[in-house]
């Protein structure tokens, strides 16, 4: 019945339909007709679908949690069998829906799209992992479906994780999904990601904040076509020693930088801004800030810090959306929460996202933000 109502209606307006319809709705419909079927197989309707997905939260522990923050909704999945025994799942970096898993002990990396629940294991690079690799995954501009993945690492030439005492001359890598190999790049570097959570997978290239040895804090991209490192522009603040800075996508070609203000040790909570972009494709980029906000009585977010990792980004009404982990003494019983801030110029709401009993700070996760797409594993 569906196949022969759906001949008399031209192809153009299935697309209107189906480009509203979420990502994990239109898996359901691929068996039903040869023409659907067809459609969300077609590379220009899978990614035009895309630019019109709302943002989720992903959670894994041992089961899969995606919170859709635009209708206070969840739903679960189960973690996929070739995750199981695979080791404690350490970082997560998506692209296009694509998430890029990191695990830890033994190291190992997987691609994987929660939607469609399809995993596809990383082959081991030329040279053995580290402990403090950084990874990136994104596409050659020239095709967007040639999925590649960043591997680089600090050596012991730095006094810490935040501040290189030298230049150094690591491994960098890069890993062709289509091709499933590996190569290294001659690429000397002279800085570091300050945070392996800041970062940002945007129009295919890969964005950190990043510092030198007592130097100002910038912003750090990586070109997947080129395959070469450049520095986008300096961060537009002097960021405090105890500030809360993360880094986000915003509209879909710029980016977004939170800052969260904190004096003395967490004593005293301070204004919260948000800075903007031009987009990231111009010559120049330049910052803008959206808006400042002075909330003392919020909590201290712990953005960029893993765990617990927080997830920020701003909605289509410039609001902040922010997860915070908060633990919650109340009548003798110990309770860790997710909680979801939205703050606006003037004021902003509490929404309790989930609550567990007698769980460790330490392994509560406020999760990965992601967006569920029909991108296929490569």
């Amino acid at each position: 019945m569906a196949s022969s109502e759906g001949s008399f209606i031209p192809p153009e307006i299935w697309e209107l339909i189906f480009g509203s319809v979420p990502a994990e709705d239109l898996k359901r419909f691929n068996l039903t007709c040869t023409r659907w079927n067809a459609l969300f197989k077609d590379k220009r309707f899978i990614y035009d679908h895309l630019e019109q997905v709302k943002e989720r939260i992903i959670r894994i522990t041992d089961k899969v949690q995606i919170f859709n923050l635009s209708n206070d909704d969840h739903s679960y999945l189960p973690l996929p069998n070739e995750f199981q025994g695979s080791g404690k799942l350490s970082n997560i970096v998506q692209c296009d829906g694509l998430l890029l898993c990191i695990f830890r002990g033994p190291k190992r990396l997987a691609v994987w799209n929660p939607c469609f629940n399809r995993v596809r294991w990383v082959t081991k690079p030329r040279n053995s992992y580290a402990f403090n690799d950084y990874y990136g995954i994104g596409y050659d501009g020239a095709s967007r479906d040639n999925y590649k993945i960043l591997r680089f690492y600090n050596e012991d030439i730095f006094g810490d994780n935040r501040c290189p005492t030298a230049k150094y001359d690591p491994p960098v890598e890069i890993y062709d999904l289509k091709s499933n190999s590996w190569k290294t790049l001659d690429i000397p570097l002279d800085w570091t990601v300050t945070s392996p959570c800041a970062s940002v997978s945007l129009k295919g290239n890969m964005y950190w904040i990043a510092g030198e040895y007592h130097g100002p804090s910038f912003i750090q991209s990586f070109d997947f076509s080129t395959e070469r490192f450049k520095r986008l522009s300096l961060i537009p603040f002097v960021e405090g020693p105890y500030d809360n800075v993360a880094l986000s996508a915003y509209r879909g070609d710029k980016l977004s930088l939170l800052r969260q203000r904190i004096y003395e040790e967490h004593d005293q909570l301070g204004e919260i801004e948000v800075w903007v972009t031009n987009s990231v494709k111009d010559m120049v980029v330049s910052w803008t800030k959206l808006f400042v906000v002075w909330r003392p009585d919020l909590p201290a977010f712990d953005l960029g810090e893993d765990p617990p990792h927080s997830v920020f980004f701003i909605d289509q009404i410039s609001r902040i959306n922010v997860t915070c982990s908060e633990r919650l003494v109340t009548s003798g019983s110990n309770c860790v929460c997710l909680n979801l801030y939205i703050i606006g110029k003037d004021g902003f709401q509490k929404k309790e996202i989930e609550r567990h009993r007698g769980e460790e700070m330490w392994t509560y996760k406020s999760g990965y933000m992601y967006l569920p797409s029909l991108v296929p594993v490569p």
